[in-house]
């Protein structure tokens, strides 16, 4: 997705602590992270292997933030598709999306914040956003 790179250097710049929730193995969410330049900007890799039950279901956000040893209602997530924000809603967790080719016209009503891309949600003020959230 052009943008995340920039974005996640960003917010580690920012000091932010940054975790991925992601459905897929470890090793493939590792692969792309490494490919991408990112690998050593997230504190916390909690994958498929991590949790019984994936997406909708909120463990695997709540098991990022009880790694990242903060309260869900602490925690951002961005999002690209509506079972990812469901799961962060049912979290207790602020869901940011970022719709993709493949799913754009999903139904997002329950998202915090929609951007249109990547490069749209860097040039905002993250300071800000995380206290209109």
């Amino acid at each position: 997705m052009p943008g995340v790179a920039d974005l996640i250097r960003k917010l580690h710049k920012n000091k932010y602590v940054l975790a991925i929730a992601s459905s897929s193995e470890r090793a493939v969410v590792g692969n792309l992270l490494r490919h991408v330049g990112v690998f050593d900007y997230f504190e916390h890799i909690i994958s498929a292997e991590d949790v019984k039950r994936g997406k909708p279901n909120p463990g695997i956000f709540l098991a990022a933030s009880k790694r990242m040893g903060l309260k869900p209602r602490e925690c951002v997530v961005i999002e690209d598709a509506s079972i990812g924000m469901k799961a962060a809603k049912k979290a207790g967790m602020t869901s940011i999306i970022i719709p993709n080719a493949h799913t754009y016209n999903e139904n997002f009503d329950r998202a915090d914040l929609i951007v249109k891309s990547a490069k749209e949600l860097n040039r905002m003020d993250w300071t800000r956003i995380c206290k209109i959230l």
